[in-house]
């Protein structure tokens, strides 16, 4: 397989560097250097590549992405479109904080090919694996659209290769990268797909503390998670954050939880 590792983008802006606050990456601008390409294929593959267009966007630049599915049947193309290529545009669980819940957002039009288009979805790189969650397709109708979810936890995401897992969302997880995964497959016959995206943004938010265990309600198994690991003296306990596990943790806690939110 021959890809095109053409690097586009970062205008970018990342806001928010205090653990315990929401931290958003975002980019409508594409320039080159600031995008990363990593493509893979399955069988017969093809070629993809990507790159800025100054005008056209929704508005001004957008990314264009282009893939040439080859002909063998169950051929596939797998594309990472990478967000930054700094220290500062990756999210670094020890400096930030705990991700609880992530936010996503992106335009796209697709300006070549006919039926579903480019399928989409969100990504995370970490530790030199791809995840995704949310998948979406551009369709025929050249007219920009928003794609855009939120509230997803890592048990939203999964392996891009089958492998089962998840990503790390713990203060103590690797650094991340975000981005978006694109992807064309055929049965028999090659193809060509053209599609624009624009308006990229990520917000990792942190965690609900009154949600305890994570499983996106607030209710008496909260209540259960903050009492074992209490008496266990976790650290994920310190819900006051003052470095001790004790009895004003359990007054923070209760009036977070009787709150009923975040």
């Amino acid at each position: 397989m021959r890809v095109n590792p053409i690097i586009i983008l970062l205008s970018a802006s990342l806001s928010a560097s205090v653990a315990g606050a929401s931290v958003t990456f975002r980019d409508g601008d594409f320039a080159p250097g600031t995008w990363g390409l990593e493509a893979s294929t399955l069988s017969g593959g093809g070629d993809v590549s990507d790159s800025q267009v100054v005008t056209g966007g929704s508005p001004g630049a957008a990314l264009r992405v282009m893939q040439s599915v080859n002909s063998p049947v169950n051929s596939t193309i797998i594309a990472l479109h990478r967000f930054g290529t700094t220290f500062d545009t990756r999210y670094d669980p020890t400096t930030y904080g705990e991700i609880g819940t992530i936010d996503f957002s992106l335009d796209y039009r697709l300006i070549q090919g006919c039926c579903d288009g480019q399928a989409v979805m969100i990504a995370i790189k970490q530790a030199q694996v791809v995840y995704v969650a949310s998948y979406w397709v551009t369709r025929a109708s050249g007219v920009w659209q928003r794609m855009s979810v939120r509230g997803l936890t890592q048990d939203d995401f999964t392996r891009v290769d089958g492998i089962e897992g998840h990503p790390n969302f713990l203060a103590t997880a690797a650094p991340m990268r975000f981005g978006f995964v694109t992807s064309n497959s055929t049965t028999g016959g090659g193809y060509t797909t053209i599609a624009d995206y624009d308006n990229f943004s990520v917000t990792a938010n942190p965690p609900c503390k009154a949600d305890y265990n994570h499983d996106g309600g607030i209710d008496g198994s909260d209540v259960e998670a903050f009492f074992a690991d209490w008496e266990q003296g976790n650290g994920a306990a310190d819900v006051n954050i003052d470095g001790g596990v004790d009895g004003s943790d359990i007054e923070a806690f209760f009036t977070i939880w009787s709150a009923g939110g975040c």
